[in-house]
């Protein structure tokens, strides 16, 4: 029994699955093309077109001023009416900024003159001072040329964590599923030596990775996936110990049919006379 065929059978057991779940079940090419155009999309909508044209927001010094008359609310949700109110007046009600501003929207977070005031966990109003070396001017043309930077790099990051994802998983699910093998490499030798079957660990291992793959196989593909997700027949025949017993059985029956593998095994040299 050769660890490298049962090292082989494991990782196309591994790719067919999660390649299977990955681009045929859970997240189709499509869908996952179609996700993206929707994430572009709420930048342009939600991002670009809900910030006014004519509002400029200037930051000297860590003071914050609009071109708009105080307060103002930056209307974030039309639905709602949810948004950011602009103050820069003195002697704001900070703690109760929502209520204060009830009749221009309905405010989560508030930005006066030097200080960001928005709700922690608690409810509880937490304020945050801008830096005195802030220097900043915001406006509907610069938001527009940041959107149009970040969706290409979105479209990109995208579509390398599409196919990075899969691939990262499939590494840690060989690893995974290698040390796993070694309680049911233990097992299997231990059943076979009481049955008078000895055999190495080494191919004990290998017999025992090539029942795990096809029972991984079995399980994931055609019970779960096959009968129970496209058939809808809800089979289950799992129960305590079912790989334990299942892997260590036929391991042990594969191990009477085959040869020893040459891990454990080397051809013996005539010694001439």
């Amino acid at each position: 029994m050769k660890l490298s065929n049962s090292l082989a059978v494991l990782f196309f057991v591994i790719v067919t699955i999660i390649s299977l779940g990955w681009f045929v079940v859970f997240l189709p090419p499509s869908r996952f093309q179609s996700l993206v155009d929707q994430a572009s999309q709420f930048v342009n909508s939600t991002v670009v077109k809900t910030f006014p044209s004519d509002l400029v927001i200037t930051v000297k010094n860590g003071n914050v001023t609009t071109n708009q008359t105080s307060p103002f609310c930056l209307i974030l949700d039309q639905n709602t009416k949810s948004g950011i109110v602009f103050d820069d007046r003195a002697n704001i009600p900070v703690q109760n900024y929502r209520l204060e501003y009830r009749d221009i929207c309905s405010p989560f977070a508030l930005v006066g003159n030097d200080y960001f005031a928005y709700p922690d966990k608690d409810e509880s109003i937490r304020i945050q001072k801008f830096s005195p070396e802030m220097n900043l001017e915001i406006n509907r043309s610069q938001i527009e040329a940041w959107s149009a930077q970040v969706t290409p790099w979105l479209k990109s990051f995208s579509n390398t964590a599409y196919y990075a994802f899969p691939i990262s998983f499939m590494v840690a699910s060989f690893v995974f599923f290698l040390l796993n093998n070694f309680w049911y490499a233990f097992v299997t030798k231990a059943v076979g030596k009481w049955f008078g079957n000895n055999v190495d660990f080494p191919d004990a291992y290998a017999a025992s990775l090539l029942i795990y793959s096809a029972l991984i196989f079995i399980n994931i593909v055609i019970i779960s996936y096959l009968l129970n997700y496209i058939l809808k027949l809800r089979v289950n025949l799992s129960f305590p110990f079912f790989n334990t017993i299942a892997i260590s059985y036929f391991a042990n029956i594969l191990l009477k049919n085959v040869k020893p593998s040459s891990i454990s095994q080397e051809p013996a040299v005539p010694i001439s006379s």
